[in-house]
């Protein structure tokens, strides 16, 4: 597979954020990566918002996306000379940083033009676990599943053994 790449210039605005999630979503649509369409959105709209809050007087960002065999790259940058709102971002959102933790395969910073860059990468899509999958009412309760998988993980002795309660 060839690497795709689309690069927006997005204004600084009311509708910044709008218009970074659309772009993503669209361009996702559009190329069909094998990767998770809500979490692409769910960062782009986290960290487009982080930036916007902090981008003081900043023209405009660049949002980047390159779809490789791999996956799919997101990056969204400022030319921030004076003060960087990118480099601010990962200091002062605790949130964002748990996002990109929870949904990212990678994540990072780096040096763009004369301002920064941050970026996460977003892997294929991971076969579904019995867990993740809806259920239906008449299945087990999910909180007993959930302890059974538990216990079936743990190393216990067997209840013969365990003290009364």
């Amino acid at each position: 597979m060839a690497t795709l790449t689309a690069r927006i210039d997005l204004p600084v605005g009311e509708h910044t954020v709008r218009d970074a999630r659309s772009f993503a979503f669209l361009t996702a649509q559009a190329w069909e990566p094998d990767v998770s369409t809500e979490d692409l959105v769910l960062l782009v709209d986290e960290l487009a918002a982080a930036l916007v809050r902090r981008a003081e007087g900043e023209n405009g960002l660049v949002l980047e996306l390159s779809a490789a065999e791999h996956g799919l790259r997101v990056s969204l940058c400022d030319g921030a000379a004076a003060r960087s709102a990118a480099a601010a971002v990962l200091r002062g959102a605790t949130a964002l940083v748990g996002l990109l933790v929870t949904a990212a395969d990678r994540w990072g910073d780096e040096p763009y033009q004369d301002g920064y860059c941050l970026w996460f990468d977003l892997g294929p899509v991971r076969p579904a676990t019995p867990l993740d999958t809806p259920t239906d009412p008449d299945d087990e309760d999910p909180d007993v599943a959930v302890e059974a998988l538990l216990r079936s993980r743990r190393a216990l002795p067997p209840e013969e053994d365990l003290p009364p309660r």
